[in-house]
């Protein structure tokens, strides 16, 4: 698998590089399927590592393009992927990219998830204060409504 994954990534890299008759944006689609068919290469044969920075790549071409749920879905792939290689401090940062996106586009309930999802990180690491951060922002976020306005009359 990680020959499959390695050529997957090289065929990416000169399509994201190379010249396009079409324009740049079917080239950075293009390349951006490539880098995810990469990291699933990578990740079938285990290479946590390498499945991430690949996903990191399908990402980032997928922004260009400004799509920018698939580049969400691709920053969380990737985040998920350094979960597994334990380092643990790029998938936090990739897990706050996710939480930006996902707010950006107004999946507010995703982002949320996600943020209890770093919360959780941070607790397995042993850094109760930043865990305690993540808490109370995903509190803050479940609220439906500000401290301000009326209560409900039901």
């Amino acid at each position: 698998m990680a020959s499959k994954g390695q050529d997957l990534l090289t065929k990416a890299i000169k399509k994201r590089d190379g010249f396009s008759l079409f324009g740049s944006s079917q080239k950075f689609e293009d390349a951006a399927d490539l880098f995810q068919q990469a990291g699933n290469a990578f990740k079938q044969g285990k290479e946590w590592k390498q499945a991430a920075e690949a996903y990191e790549q399908a990402a980032i071409c997928f922004a260009k393009v400004d799509n920018n749920h698939d580049s969400a879905q691709m920053y969380l792939a990737a985040a998920l992927a350094y979960r597994q290689s334990r380092d643990f401090e790029l998938a936090v940062k990739l897990l706050e990219r996710v939480v930006e996106a996902y707010r950006n586009l107004g999946r507010f309930q995703i982002a949320a998830k996600h943020t209890k999802e770093i919360a959780e990180i941070y607790e397995r690491c042993a850094a109760p204060r930043r865990a305690c951060g993540f808490t109370c922002q995903l509190t803050r976020a479940r609220r439906p409504y500000s401290a301000n306005a009326p209560a409900a009359t039901w």
